[in-house]
């Protein structure tokens, strides 16, 4: 077995074309040769460093986001791609001023206080218990986002592949590490 991290829309593109033979995924688009299970709900928020002004505050508008600078995950991320409506939505051009390919390196460049961002929760659940990144709530961005299990419709699945399937949905929620 090997685990290739990969943003969800790569993730499902390779399950449908038989490179990989299961995925886990932010369950963003149906697919009729896909079969989907639900494994938890994520969400996406707004952290910035303890230092940054918003940090005393824990809430601000959507209309505030426009001032701030940004450090954004690549394109092709379900989370990048969640930030990019929530700005087309609200008219809002953000300010980026880092774009990164991973969860990891967006955290560190928030940490020092180099912008902010918008990640996902289970993707920060450590960073906020220590206490080096914070949540400021924006009521806009209060979505439930599916992540669960995707593999080809009418596969055939060996036990071991079964056994795996039945193990990864009996996992509680925080043992998943979101990558975007």
């Amino acid at each position: 077995t090997t685990i290739h991290p990969m943003p969800s829309s790569q993730i499902m593109d390779s399950v449908e074309s038989g490179v990989i033979d299961i995925g886990i995924a932010y369950l963003v688009a149906q697919n009729p040769t896909l079969t989907t299970s639900v494994l938890y709900y994520d969400a996406f928020e707004l952290v910035v460093s303890p230092e940054h002004p918003l940090a005393s505050t824990g809430h601000t508008s959507v209309e505030k986001l426009q001032d701030l600078q940004w450090i954004m995950l690549s394109p092709d991320t379900a989370g990048r791609r969640f930030a990019d409506d929530i700005f087309r939505k609200f008219n809002i051009t953000p300010q980026i001023v880092m774009e990164l390919s991973s969860s990891e390196e967006v955290k560190r460049m928030v940490e020092l206080n180099l912008g902010t961002a918008i990640i996902s929760n289970s993707a920060v659940a450590g960073e906020l218990r220590a206490g080096t990144l914070h949540v400021i709530h924006v009521n806009e961005l209060d979505m439930m986002h599916p992540v669960g299990v995707i593999y080809k419709s009418g596969r055939y699945l060996n036990s071991a592949l079964n056994q795996f399937l039945q193990d990864l949905k009996g996992m509680p929620e925080t043992q998943f590490l979101g990558s975007e």
